[in-house]
C-alpha cells in the first residue's frame, strides 16, 4: 500500500509517497506529465501554473515538489485522486 501526504510549502506543494514504490517509477510519472501525458486528473490549467517539478528521496519514500506561486492543496489533492501511482509490488 502507498500512503500519500500533501503539504503546502513556501514554494508550492509537496507530495510525499511512502510504501512499495520505486523512485524511478515516480520520476517516469513526472516526466510523462511534463510531456503532456499526465496520468492524473490534472486540469489543463494546472501544468502552466507549475514553474518546476522536483523529485527527491529514495525507493519507498519519494517526494514530488511542485514549484508554483498559485497552486493550492485542494486542486492538487483533487488531481491526485485520479493518479495511477506505480507500485513496485508485482
Amino acid at each position: 500500500m502507498i500512503k500519500t501526504n500533501l503539504a503546502k510549502t513556501q514554494n508550492g506543494v509537496s507530495i510525499n509517497f511512502k510504501g512499495e514504490l520505486k523512485k524511478e517509477s515516480i520520476e517516469a510519472m513526472v516526466q510523462a506529465c511534463r510531456d503532456g501525458n499526465c496520468g492524473c486528473d490534472c486540469a489543463p490549467t494546472m501544468m502552466p501554473q507549475i514553474s518546476d517539478i522536483a523529485v527527491s528521496g529514495k525507493d519507498g519514500d519519494v517526494t514530488i515538489t511542485l514549484h508554483s506561486e498559485t497552486l493550492d492543496l485542494k486542486s492538487v489533492a483533487e488531481a491526485m485522486e485520479g493518479c495511477d501511482i506505480p507500485s513496485s509490488k508485482a
